[in-house]
C-alpha cells in the first residue's frame, strides 16, 4: 500500500510536470526526465508485481533468483543517479533564475534606454526631414522664380533690343530723310540764288525798259506836242503796248518760274529750320516785286489813260481790254501764289510736327537706351544672385546628400537597435518562460520534492528487502542443488 501510494503520488507530480507546455529544450530536458522517472516507476511496479508472483511461486522456501537482483540492483542506482541528477539540475535552474532575473533587469533597462534613444532619433530624423523637405521645397519655388524672371528679362531685353533695332532703323531712315532734304534745301537756296540773280537782271531789264518807255513816253508827248500825226502816235501806242505785252510775257516767266521754285519747295525736307527764313525772306522779295509790277501797272494805266483822253481809236481800247486781262490774270497769279505759300505754310507746320516728333523719339531712344542699361545691369544682378543660388542649391544639395547618408545610418542604426531589440525580445521571452518554468519548479521542490525523498526512501527499503530476500533465494536455490 505504501509503495501504492508513493508510486501514486510521483505519478501525480509527473502529470504536474506534464502539464506546461513543452516550448524550448529546458522544458523538453525536463519533460525527458519525468518521463524517464515515470518509466521507471512503472519499471519498478513491473518488478513489484514479478517479485510476488514469485514469492507466490515460492511462498515458504525463501529462494533468491539471481538476475532479478540484480536488476533491482541497477534500478536502484539508476534511481539514485536520476534523483542526484534532478537536484543538481534544480540547483542549476535556479542559480539561473537568479542570474536570469538580473539578466532579465538589466536587459529591460537597456531595452527601455534603446526605445527612448530610439524615439529620439526619430523624432530628430523626422524634424530633419520636415526640415529638409521644407528647403528643398523654398529653394525650388526661389529657383523657379528666378527662373521665370530671367525669362521675362530675357523677353523684355529681347523687345527692348527689337524696338530699339526698329528705332535705329527709323532713325537711319530719318537721317537718310534729313540728308536728302539738305541735299534739295542746297539745290533750293542754288536755285534761289540763280532766281535772285535773274530778279535782279529782270528788275534791271524792266528798269532800263522802264526807263526806255517813259523816254519813249516822253517822246510821244513831244510828238504830241509837236503835233505829230495819228497814225505815228498810233504806232508808237502799238508799240508801247507790244512792249507792255512783253512786260506781261517777261511777268509769265518770272510767275512760271516761282511756281517751279514752288514745286522745289514741296520737295525740301520738313524738317529744316532755315527753310522759313528764306520763303519769308522770298515772300518779302515777290511782294516788292509784285508792288513794283503794281505800280507799274498803274503807270502805265495812268499813262494809258492820259492818252486815252486824247486818243479814241478801236486798238486803245483793245489794249484797255488785254490790260484788264492781263491785270485779272495777274490777279489769278497772284491768288495761286497766295494757295501756294498756305500750302506751304502748312508744310512748315508739318515739318515742325515732324520736328517735335523726332525730338519725341530721340527722347523715347534715350529712355530705352537707359531702360536696357538698367536692364542689363538688373540681368547681371540677377545672374549673379542666380549663381548665388545655384551654389546654395549646390550646398543645399550635398548638405542634403550628407543628411541622406546620415539618415541611411540613422536608419541602419534604428535597423539594427530594432533587430536587438527584437533579439532582446525573445531573450526576455525565453527567459520570462525559464523563470516561469524555474518558479514551477520551486513549487515542485516544496511541494512535491518531499513526496519524492519520502517515495525514494521507501523504494529504498523496498529494493532492500527485496535484495535480502533475493539472496535467501539464491543461496536455497545453491543449496538445493548441492
Amino acid at each position: 500500500m505504501a509503495d501504492t501510494r508513493s508510486s501514486l503520488n510521483f505519478r501525480k507530480s509527473a502529470t504536474k510536470l506534464q502539464k506546461p507546455k513543452v516550448q524550448n529544450l529546458e522544458e523538453e530536458y525536463i519533460h525527458n526526465l519525468q518521463q524517464q522517472a515515470y518509466f521507471l516507476e512503472l519499471e519498478l511496479k513491473l518488478l513489484k508485481d514479478k517479485e510476488r508472483e514469485q514469492k507466490n511461486m515460492f511462498p515458504s522456501d525463501g529462494l533468491e533468483n539471481g538476475p532479478l537482483s540484480e536488476n533491482i540492483i541497477a534500478l536502484k542506482a539508476k534511481y539514485k543517479k536520476l534523483q542526484q541528477d534532478l537536484e543538481k539540475n534544480i540547483g542549476q535552474l535556479s542559480q539561473e533564475n537568479k542570474s536570469l532575473a538580473v539578466t532579465f533587469l538589466t536587459l529591460e533597462k537597456n531595452l527601455k534606454k534603446i526605445s527612448e534613444e530610439r524615439a529620439q532619433a526619430e523624432k530628430k530624423y523626422q524634424e530633419f526631414v520636415v526640415y529638409s523637405r521644407g528647403e528643398l521645397d523654398r529653394m525650388k519655388k526661389i529657383l523657379h522664380s528666378e527662373t521665370n524672371n530671367k525669362e521675362e528679362l530675357q523677353k523684355r531685353i529681347i523687345d527692348v533690343a527689337r524696338e530699339k533695332e526698329l528705332s535705329t532703323t527709323w532713325a537711319t531712315e530719318l537721317k537718310q530723310k534729313f540728308n536728302k532734304q539738305d541735299l534739295h534745301i542746297t539745290k533750293t537756296q542754288q536755285k534761289l540764288s540763280e532766281l535772285e540773280e535773274y530778279k535782279n537782271q529782270v528788275v534791271e531789264e524792266k528798269n532800263r525798259r522802264i526807263i526806255a518807255l517813259q523816254e519813249e513816253t516822253n517822246k510821244l508827248d513831244k510828238a504830241i506836242q509837236d503835233n505829230k500825226t495819228l497814225t505815228n502816235v498810233l504806232k508808237e501806242i502799238e508799240e508801247t503796248i507790244k512792249t507792255i505785252d512783253e512786260l506781261n510775257i517777261e511777268k509769265d516767266n518770272f510767275t512760271n518760274k516761282v511756281r517751279v521754285l514752288e514745286f522745289s519747295k514741296d520737295l525740301v525736307d520738313k524738317t529744316c529750320s532755315q527753310l522759313n527764313s528764306e520763303k519769308r525772306q522770298l515772300t518779302s522779295q515777290l511782294n516788292e516785286l509784285k508792288n513794283e509790277i503794281q505800280k507799274d501797272k498803274a503807270y502805265q494805266e495812268t499813262l494809258v489813260a492820259k492818252r486815252l483822253k486824247d486818243l479814241d481809236s478801236k486798238a486803245i481800247k483793245n489794249s484797255i481790254k488785254n490790260l484788264d486781262v492781263s491785270r485779272k490774270e495777274s490777279a489769278f497769279q497772284s491768288d495761286q501764289y497766295k494757295q501756294k505759300y498756305q500750302e506751304n505754310l502748312l508744310l512748315i507746320e508739318e515739318r515742325n510736327k515732324l520736328n517735335e516728333q523726332l525730338e519725341k523719339d530721340k527722347t523715347s531712344m534715350a529712355e530705352l537706351e537707359d531702360e536696357h542699361k538698367r536692364l542689363s545691369e538688373h540681368v547681371k544682378e540677377l545672374s549673379g544672385e542666380m549663381q548665388n543660388a545655384t551654389f546654395m542649391f549646390g550646398q543645399l544639395t550635398e548638405k542634403f546628400s550628407a543628411m541622406s547618408k546620415e539618415r541611411e545610418k540613422v536608419y541602419e542604426e534604428s535597423r539594427k537597435v530594432f533587430k536587438d531589440n527584437s533579439e532582446l525580445k525573445s531573450q526576455l521571452m525565453y527567459l520570462s518562460k525559464k523563470l516561469e518554468m524555474n518558479d514551477q519548479l520551486k513549487n515542485l521542490n516544496i511541494e512535491d520534492l518531499k513526496t519524492l525523498n519520502r517515495s525514494n526512501l521507501q523504494v529504498n527499503d523496498t529494493l532492500e528487502n527485496l535484495m535480502a530476500k533475493w539472496e535467501t533465494i539464491q543461496t536455497f536455490q545453491k543449496t538445493q542443488a548441492f
